[in-house]
């Protein structure tokens, strides 16, 4: 179905209007810039920016007239039906439910949706956050890790997600098969141990299920952690257990985090040998996260006026210096672009290594 149609079909009843809310804003090629100052503004969805007009876009800060033109042009396409087509809808409905510690099929809810402040909304959608679920089971001392998280705003989403009943989905015309029974068994005690979409594991490991069942034998877990969507949570697990380890910790502490009945001693040691291949640790007595340099993190900025600001500032640049370079900026201007570039709370170098995370001065 071509993206007219979806907003034709807006003023009708039925769920249309939750499909087109449901497509992320990055899905749609928007520039660094445009996409940082709308998603700064709590647009996060394709049918929230086709809401803004011409005047509420000049509103918004550090969107210049380009960037104006930009969403506007891309507006006038999606109406048209002209810049892309959707997906499968049933696909794009699919992807808000998830499976909660049940393996209850539940509706899922957008984080927009949620209620929360603008601030509190900002915060979760730079960290990647863009629907409830994935905030199950989240703690305060987490929520703490995030750039520019105070207590009062980790209070304020505790608070919102504490008790919040997820609508349950209709059941599909079938029940589910053995495999798929089997596979959200396996499934919910992963999440319990280790925090994940419950959603994406499930459609990433059934095919897995499926062929063990076919074949009448029994899952081969350390060929289940071979899947890429299982290796990519175990490793961001270990990563950000030595991250919070300034000496680092031993093998047998590490493993001790991954149960042995749902993750093989065999599988954790495959994949710290990937991250000791790929340089993200080192290993000897104890094992540690290989923390690259702050001029790393300079040079893995896409957007070449921002790394330009940071290059300049960690260069001892002034502020009223980098807006002179940089075509007679206004030093306000420049603040707002630094605290953008780095998350710092202000114009001091010392607290960009403190905000920017698993980078040092």
């Amino acid at each position: 179905m071509a993206v007219s149609e979806i907003i034709n079909l807006v003023a009708r009843p039925g769920d249309t209007q939750s499909v087109l809310a449901s497509i992320p804003i990055e899905k749609i090629g928007l520039s660094v810039r445009s996409y940082n100052a709308l998603r700064r503004v709590g647009v996060h969805t394709v049918s929230q920016m086709l809401r803004l007009d011409r005047e509420k876009l000049l509103n918004i800060k550090n969107l210049g007239a380009k960037s104006i033109d930009e969403i506007e042009n891309l507006q006038n396409e999606l109406r048209n039906g002209t810049h892309f087509e959707l997906a499968d809808t049933d696909s794009i409905k699919e992807s808000t439910f998830f499976y909660d510690e049940l393996g209850v099929r539940c509706k899922d809810i957008l984080l927009g949706e949620l209620g929360l402040s603008f601030r509190a909304n900002r915060i979760l959608t730079e960290a990647g956050y863009d629907f409830v679920s994935k905030l199950l089971g989240i703690t305060a001392e987490k929520l703490l890790e995030f750039p520019n998280m105070g207590k009062g705003t980790a209070a304020e989403i505790l608070s919102k997600i504490d008790g919040l009943k997820f609508e349950k989905a209709e059941e599909n015309d079938k029940e589910n098969t053995q495999a798929e029974k089997n596979c959200i068994d396996f499934v919910s005690s992963f999440v319990n141990h280790i925090p994940a979409n419950m959603e994406y594991l499930f459609r990433a490991l059934l095919p897995e299920f499926e062929s063990a069942y076919e074949n009448d034998a029994p899952i081969d877990k350390n060929i289940l952690f071979e899947a890429p969507a299982l290796r990519g949570i175990i490793k961001d697990k270990i990563i950000a257990v030595l991250v919070d380890s300034s000496f680092g910790i031993s093998t047998e502490k590490l493993l001790s985090l991954f149960p042995e009945t749902l993750v093989p001693e065999d599988a954790v040691n495959m994949i710290l040998s990937e991250l000791l291949s790929e340089g993200k640790i080192r290993k000897g007595e104890m094992i540690e996260v290989i923390r690259p340099n702050l001029w790393g993190y300079v040079d893995s900025i896409s957007d070449n006026k921002q790394r330009e600001i940071l290059e300049l500032r960690l260069q001892g640049k002034t502020l009223e210096e980098i807006g002179v370079v940089c075509g007679g900026v206004t030093r306000e201007r420049m603040l707002d672009s630094f605290i953008e570039v780095t998350g710092a709370r202000e114009n001091n170098l010392k607290d960009i290594s403190l905000r920017i995370p698993n980078y040092e001065m």
